[in-house]
């Protein structure tokens, strides 16, 4: 029996049965037959929480790699199930959930643009070290770098950001990140003045029109943004942005969200670096 370290918030506590989708070196996702919870993801100690995965150590337990997709699966008693492998059985009842930010019940512009400044110097010092190849000054030069749709005027036209879902390489597209970024804003606004909610119920329908363009882990993660869930680290980063008075707080938010994947770190700090300018700037 293995025992998960912690769990997010969106984790079911009732019996589903289902199968392995994908099995990667540090993750493993799994498709349930509970409408309610349709995803549920086993993460390496060593990555990010997110609102529906477990916290396990896949790195150090081999049996996980013999995993293999479509494998059944089930969850009983608090205890994910494995019939190919049961020692890869694992105890989810003692796993803590992940900490969530404070509320932000107010915020000073003044300060919010400045940690946005420190986030962009951030974020361009980063990606300049990853593609040294080209040079990037700015976010805009990063989001044109990926070919992605950023005019201005998001509050006018919301939907137009869409046209970004699917763009870019693997699980999680660069469009698709840079949507959730756009969403962990547009939801922390909303809390804050319930005036976006004709804008993001309109973002909304226009996702939902396009979830055939992305992968099926993509949509997975859109659909938590949608409902306002995000992984651990991006939480954070949204609530030092609006909340902090110290550089070293957002800096190390900033780097914990650029250690996401590949590039889906940067790709979603792009994403709350222009949603925040185009809501409250």
């Amino acid at each position: 029996m293995i025992f998960a370290i912690e769990k997010g918030n969106q984790c079911p506590e009732w019996a589903f049965d289902g199968q392995i989708h994908s099995v990667f070196d540090k993750a493993i996702n799994i498709i349930t037959n509970d409408a309610s919870i349709p995803w549920v993801s086993l993460l390496d100690y060593t990555l990010p929480n997110t609102p529906c995965g477990y916290r396990v150590a896949l790195s150090m337990q081999p049996g996980f790699r013999q995993l293999k997709v479509g494998e059944r699966v089930y969850f009983r008693g608090g205890i994910l199930r494995f019939p190919s492998n049961p020692l890869c059985n694992i105890e989810t009842r003692s796993a803590k959930f992940w900490k969530n930010p404070p509320l932000i019940l107010r915020y000073e512009k003044e300060q919010l643009i400045i940690n946005s400044k420190i986030s962009e110097v951030g974020l361009i010092k980063y990606i300049n070290i990853k593609l040294p190849k080209i040079t990037i000054k700015n976010k805009s030069d990063y989001l044109s770098y990926l070919h992605l749709t950023f005019d201005k005027g998001f509050l006018h036209s919301p939907s137009r950001v869409v046209d970004n879902i699917g763009k870019g390489d693997g699980l999680t597209p660069s469009g698709d990140d840079f949507i959730c970024g756009i969403l962990a804003v547009l939801h922390q606004a909303n809390k804050l003045d319930n005036q976006f909610s004709q804008v993001l119920n309109e973002l909304t329908k226009a996702i939902q029109t396009r979830w055939h363009q992305t992968t099926d882990v993509s949509r997975h993660y859109l659909a938590q943004a949608l409902d306002g869930d995000f992984s651990q680290p991006v939480q954070w980063l949204v609530y030092s942005l609006f909340h902090s008075s110290s550089d070293i707080d957002v800096d190390k938010a900033l780097n914990d969200v650029l250690e996401i994947g590949s590039s889906s770190g940067a790709d979603i700090i792009s994403g709350i670096l222009y949603g925040v300018e185009e809501l409250l700037f």
